[in-house]
């Protein structure tokens, strides 16, 4: 396998530059850097979906997103943002249950991030 089959990771110095991870110390920072990964979105792409497992959270370092939620029929865009650091997905996965959590909401790139 070559390198440029390999995910990106992101060093632990660029790490901290994310408001959600500035004040880790670096046994915590060294661990994101080898469990995270950078993936690609297209503009118009969900990154995930209500009701799916809430397998992944997400950290956007590029690009703009925008949340929704469904309400009846319709999809309510909740928030959009650009603000680098932003985060969504998984973020209940640490709670101990029998069954994988469910994504509460959808994001949606709306330009390439």
């Amino acid at each position: 396998m070559t390198n440029e089959a390999l995910p990106k990771q992101l060093s632990t110095e660029e790490l901290k530059t994310l408001f959600l991870f500035e004040a880790l110390d670096a046994d915590q920072l060294t661990w994101l850097s080898r469990q995270g990964y950078v993936e690609q979105r297209s503009g118009g792409q969900f990154i995930y979906s209500e009701g799916d497992d809430a397998t992944c959270f997400f950290v956007l370092l590029s690009g703009t997103v925008a949340m929704s939620k469904k309400v009846e029929d319709t999809r309510v865009e909740t928030a959009r943002t650009n603000q680098r650091g932003v985060y969504g997905g998984a973020t209940v996965a640490f709670l101990r249950t029998e069954e994988l959590p469910k994504y509460q909401n959808s994001m949606m790139a709306v330009t390439d991030c």
